[in-house]
């Protein structure tokens, strides 16, 4: 989540976030303004992780008791002669980077026929298969049913069906047509694993999978 006050750096005191209270917990957030960006007002246990915190001066401020791990505070350099549309363009352009965490749990069953993907930067797994204007992740989780070997097969071989046979579109901005084609390459992506996974001698046919 990105918050942001766009006042401007004329030497105006204006805040972006004020945190009043007690275990407050603000996770993968970018808080983004010039003077006086964070204000931790005050309270007990106050947490900050994975953050990006943007302002000029005096930007984290505050009686509160805080910790911030892990996270990168940017001084924005500005002077008096740039007008602020020009800053506050520069902070609306700011490209976050895609992190995640991945856990599985086998539950009451026997074995785990269960598989995932987790890409975080999909352009530079893909290299020139894929091409796309803002920070792009892949996800995918494969419930196997009656053995892994179905959850396993497509896990292997998704990103060959999702990205290459399916015909992946590449845009360079990000619109209602681009969406609906992605749409579109998914739903081919899913006929071809379908397709795929039928005719892999491999796979017992008493084993299979659901896809998200």
């Amino acid at each position: 989540m990105s918050i942001l006050n766009s006042a401007g750096p004329e030497g105006r005191q204006a805040v972006t976030l004020r945190t009043s209270g007690n275990h407050i917990a603000c996770l993968r957030c970018s808080i983004e303004g010039f003077q006086d960006t964070l204000y931790v007002h005050k309270g007990k246990s106050q947490f900050f992780y994975d953050c990006d915190i943007y302002g000029t001066i005096d930007f984290i401020f505050g009686d509160a008791a805080v910790i911030i791990q892990n996270s990168t505070i940017h001084v924005v350099s500005c002077s008096e002669t740039i007008k602020s549309s020009v800053v506050e363009a520069s902070l609306v352009k700011f490209v976050p980077s895609i992190r995640s965490g991945s856990y599985a749990n086998i539950g009451t069953r026997d074995s785990m026929d269960d598989e995932h993907i987790q890409i975080d930067d999909l352009s530079a797994h893909l290299g020139s298969l894929f091409k796309c204007p803002t920070p792009s992740a892949f996800y995918a989780v494969f419930d196997g049913h009656g053995g892994p070997e179905a959850a396993a097969y497509i896990k292997k071989n998704a990103m060959k069906l999702f990205f290459e046979d399916a015909e992946l579109p590449e845009t360079s901005a990000i619109d209602d047509a681009f969406l609906q084609e992605l749409e579109n390459s998914h739903r081919r992506a899913f006929l071809l694993a379908d397709l795929a996974l039928a005719d892999e001698h491999s796979v017992s046919c008493t084993c299979g999978t659901t896809a998200l």
